[in-house]
């Protein structure tokens, strides 16, 4: 049996991060009739920023291994068998202030620990599934453009990614967002932004296909 492993991000509910995610989950329901969806709404439900007692029990060894773990340790840990036990990572995610939502930075620290998603003696992540990352935003930040070095999104999420082990991601971006629809303040980066739109969606739905 197949796992989906869903997470969202964005503020709004009918964001296009959410609607290209939704669209790429249930092409995937559709393949596989008998799997799992694991779904986290970040926005809904956030994680709390990660504490000392967690870093006590997973990073620095410190805390006594005697009695029951505390809820927090467990709740890391319940994210890390999710994310390990997965057989696809779909994450959809808007741009905030040029990166990803804290939220989505807080659940990469949920789940981020030594031993278990990486080893950092030998350099490697231990984390081995693939994932796909379907990202928004507002402006253009795609290569070449003005803005290309104010994108700390994709690059961030590609190398926290590969430091865990996840190596196999395919990123998805819909630009130039806040430019379309009717009240559009240009036309140029309105044609831009719905052209941009019509390649993440055929770049979900043939992604989709045998994922």
């Amino acid at each position: 049996m197949s796992t989906l492993l869903h997470i969202d991000a964005s503020l709004r509910p009918d964001s296009l991060s959410r609607r290209l995610s939704g669209r790429f989950a249930e092409h995937w329901r559709d393949q596989h009739p008998g799997g799992t969806v694991t779904r986290h709404d970040l926005a809904a439900d956030p994680l709390p920023h990660v504490n000392l007692t967690q870093a006590e029990h997973l990073m620095y060894r410190t805390a006594s291994s005697d009695g029951e773990q505390p809820e927090e340790v467990r709740r890391s840990l319940r994210l890390v068998d999710e994310l390990r036990g997965a057989d696809l990572l779909l994450l959809g995610t808007p741009m905030y202030n040029f990166t990803i939502p804290s939220t989505v930075k807080a659940w990469i620290d949920h789940i981020a620990w030594p031993g278990h998603t990486f080893d950092p003696v030998e350099g490697r992540g231990l984390v081995d599934l693939p994932a796909v990352v379907i990202l928004s935003r507002g402006g253009g930040y795609g290569p070449g453009s003005p803005r290309a070095d104010f994108n700390f999104q994709e690059p961030y999420l590609r190398k926290v990614f590969e430091f865990i082990g996840i190596t196999d991601v395919e990123f998805i971006a819909a630009e130039l967002t806040m430019f379309t629809g009717e009240n559009s303040p240009d036309e140029q980066l309105k044609s831009l932004g719905e052209r941009s739109l019509e390649e993440a969606i055929e770049r979900v739905d043939k992604l989709a296909v045998g994922r």
